[in-house]
């Protein structure tokens, strides 16, 4: 631990997801959490007692150069115009759709650390390989921001609230909305009693072929080729739901590629 480290405390406020990522993160490179908070006090006890950290129900007690709030999007301001920050403190949130303005116009500094990946309680990440976007709206919470950013992921990229908005927003397409065709497809093979796993290689090549080429170039499939048989098929053997479903991201497909 380095003198800096030692000196240095930062507060977290938030138990769920991204908090199981960035608190061990965090205390991997030597920081300091003086506490925990989080709406209920259990999951705070519980979060805190799993990485050997205090906890509070006073947001009072946040006394870290750095707070960081690890909370849903909703919340963020509601608890910003509740904490009484110091001077010298520095007051953060995590989210990717949240403009700085929500915390900025009530603290005088104020920034975003926002980890760019998909996080659950259950899945560790390694925070080293996570891009990390930052926003600060002072020159002292940008040097206090960047210090940490840098210091847990080797990724860290500035941006303003309004690139972050269309970095999240597609995010949410490539990851959220992509997962969701993964369940549809369970679901379909669930139907059968056919095992998910057969479309594991297929995920992983696809994916694969996402990350080392332009997608564009590398779609696939019968929506592409005009392929009216195969939609067909596919189609009359689906529920009306589905069906629906199937016919119009094929439309996508076929529109993209016109």
């Amino acid at each position: 631990m380095n003198k800096m480290q030692s000196n240095f405390s930062i507060s977290v406020i938030g138990a769920g997801n991204v908090a199981h990522s960035l608190v061990p993160a965090l205390l991997s490179k030597g920081y300091l959490i003086d506490y925990v908070f989080a709406r209920n006090p259990q999951h705070a006890a519980t979060f805190a007692k799993k990485f050997d950290i205090k906890c509070t129900d006073n947001l009072n007690d946040l006394t870290g150069d750095i707070v960081i709030m690890a909370v849903t999007d909703s919340a963020i301001e509601q608890i910003s115009v509740k904490l009484a920050m110091q001077s010298n403190q520095v007051i953060v949130h995590t989210a990717g759709s949240q403009p700085i303005d929500v915390i900025a116009k009530y603290h005088k500094h104020a920034g975003v650390l926002y980890p760019l990946q998909t996080f659950s309680a259950q899945r560790k990440v390694n925070f080293k390989h996570v891009p990390v976007l930052i926003e600060t709206n002072s020159d002292y919470a940008k040097k206090q921001l960047s210090d940490v950013a840098n210091k847990i992921s080797t990724s860290v990229l500035q941006v303003n609230s309004y690139e972050r908005l269309q970095i999240h927003t597609a995010a949410v397409f490539v990851c959220n909305f992509t997962n969701l065709m993964y369940t549809y497809g369970k679901d379909i093979l669930d139907n059968y009693n056919l095992p998910f796993e057969v479309l594991r290689p297929l995920i992983k090549e696809t994916a694969e072929k996402a990350l080392s080429n332009d997608p564009v170039n590398v779609q696939t499939g019968p929506a592409i080729r005009n392929d009216e048989a195969t939609l067909t098929k596919h189609i009359n053997q689906l529920d009306a739901d589905m069906a629906q479903k199937y016919e119009q991201l094929s439309n996508w497909i076929k529109k993209r590629h016109s």
